[in-house]
């Protein structure tokens, strides 16, 4: 049996964990495509490779644009590791959504920018932060900053992230 090592994985975690260790201002972008958008083009016809081909161009525009600390992906999501301040890196995320949306190519797909805070001194705390419930409602194309549940009891159960929708304006 081989067991696949994920290199890109790898540099995630250490950019997380030097960065929180750090303590400087960052975040973990997700990039994610609307699945309804990705069935949509399934129903229509495209195949499972051009859908992939597709992804794989947001990301590539996405790493070009943005020079991510590190960078991993599951499908159809884009995991980014970036140095800045909140500002900084919601203006950044605003124009990549705008890029990806005005693509001729992907902007078959509508996207939205996932910004979690990397917590400072504990990488963890970023990794299992969790924001679906509040994301749940927010269609694509959007921007949403998410502030890990900052309280020293954030292990404990029913512990939320603050979730603020920052584009369009809510």
């Amino acid at each position: 049996m081989a067991i696949l090592y994920n290199f890109a994985e790898e540099r995630f975690l250490r950019a997380i964990k030097r960065i929180a260790k750090s303590r400087i201002d960052a975040a973990v972008l997700r990039l994610e495509a609307d699945r309804g958008t990705l069935r949509g083009l399934q129903q229509a016809g495209m195949q499972d490779a051009d859908i992939i081909g597709l992804l794989g161009q947001a990301a590539r525009m996405a790493d070009a644009q943005l020079h991510p600390e590190g960078m991993t992906s599951i499908w159809g999501e884009y995991h980014l590791v970036l140095i800045g301040s909140r500002e900084e890196l919601l203006s950044e995320s605003m124009k990549l959504i705008e890029a990806l949306s005005n693509h001729p190519v992907c902007g078959k797909i509508s996207w939205r920018a996932i910004l979690v805070r990397v917590f400072p001194g504990e990488a963890q705390r970023t990794l299992w932060c969790v924001a679906s419930y509040d994301l749940a409602p927010i269609n694509a194309p959007a921007v949403v900053w998410v502030e890990p549940y900052p309280n020293d009891d954030w292990r404990e159960s029913q512990r939320y992230p603050t979730v603020t929708l920052m584009w369009p304006n809510p």
